[in-house]
C-alpha cells in the first residue's frame, strides 16, 4: 500500500482525504521498513552459518532452556514465541530430528503435549549463544549509544502496545510471564480482580464453584474462561 498521495483519484475512493505522510515521515518510514526487511534475514543468515539454525529455532530452544524444567506445553510455547501452533509444531519436529527437543504428554492434560529440550539441545544452545550474542551486539547494540538503545526499547514497547494491546501475542519477559485474562465484561473483570485474580494462570485449576460464587461472573464469563484455559493449555477449572 502506497504511503504517498496517488496521482489521480478513482470514483470508488472515499471522499475523506487520507492523512498522507509528509516527506520527512515517509523518509523515516521507508528506513524503518528497510530494517524490518533486512534484519530478520541477516540474523537468520548468521545463525544458519554458525549453527545451522533459524532464528525461530534458536528462540524456541532459548524459551525451553529458560523454563523451570526445560519443558513447556506446546500451546503455551507458541504464545511465548509469538507463533501459531502449526508453525511451532513443524519447527519442533525439525528440532526432534536433530535430537535437540523431544515431546512428552502434558502432566495435567492427556490431550496436550509438551516440548522438552534435551541435553543435546542445551549443548547446541550453549555453543551457539556466544556467536549470536556477539552478532547482535555488533550489529545492533554497539551501533547505538546506550541512550539510543534505551530509546529503541521504549519505542518498541509503545508500538507493541498498538499491535498487541491485550498482551496476548508478545512475550515480554520474566517480569510479564503471565497469561492475560480473556476479554470479559467489566463486572466480571472487576469481580475477579477483587478476588485477587488478574491473570489466566491464577484461574488454572481453581474450583469452579469459587468462581461461580463471585458476583458479576455469569455463564458467559465462565464460558470465555473455559475456552481461554483450553486454548492456552492451562489446567481447566476444577
Amino acid at each position: 500500500m502506497s504511503t504517498q498521495t496517488p496521482s489521480a483519484a478513482t470514483p470508488s475512493e472515499s471522499p475523506v482525504e487520507p492523512r498522507w505522510l509528509t516527506s520527512d515521515e515517509l523518509e523515516h518510514w521507508e528506513r524503518f521498513v528497510a530494517v524490518l526487511e533486512l534484519l530478520p534475514a541477516a540474523i537468520d543468515a548468521q545463525l544458519k552459518r554458525d549453527a545451522g539454525l533459524t532464528h525461530f529455532e534458536y528462540y524456541v530452544l532459548h524459551m525451553l532452556a529458560e523454563s523451570p524444567d526445560g519443558a513447556m506445553q506446546l500451546k503455551r510455547l507458541a504464545a511465548r514465541t509469538n507463533s501459531s501452533l502449526a508453525r511451532l509444531s513443524r519447527v519442533v519436529s525439525g528440532l526432534e530430528v536433530r535430537q535437540a527437543v523431544t515431546r512428552r504428554r502434558h502432566d495435567c492434560d492427556a490431550r496436550a503435549s509438551d516440548a522438552l529440550i534435551t541435553d543435546a539441545g542445551r549443548q547446541l544452545l550453549v555453543s551457539t549463544a556466544p556467536q549470536h550474542v556477539a552478532y547482535v551486539r555488533s550489529t545492533i547494540v554497539d551501533a547505538l549509544t546506550p541512550e539510543q538503545f534505551a530509546t529503541l526499547g521504549a519505542i518498541s514497547e509503545q508500538l507493541l502496545e498498538q499491535l498487541d494491546p491485550k498482551r496476548e501475542r508478545f512475550y515480554r519477559g520474566k517480569g510479564d510471564d503471565r497469561t492475560p485474562l480473556p476479554e470479559l465484561s467489566a463486572p466480571a473483570r472487576r469481580a475477579l480482580e477483587a478476588a485477587g485474580i488478574t491473570s489466566l494462570d491464577e484461574l488454572a485449576g481453581t474450583a469452579r464453584s469459587r468462581i461461580e460464587a463471585l458476583h458479576g461472573v455469569g455463564p458467559a464469563a465462565l464460558e470465555r474462561i473455559d475456552r481461554a484455559l483450553k486454548a492456552t493449555g492451562l489446567v481447566p477449572l476444577a
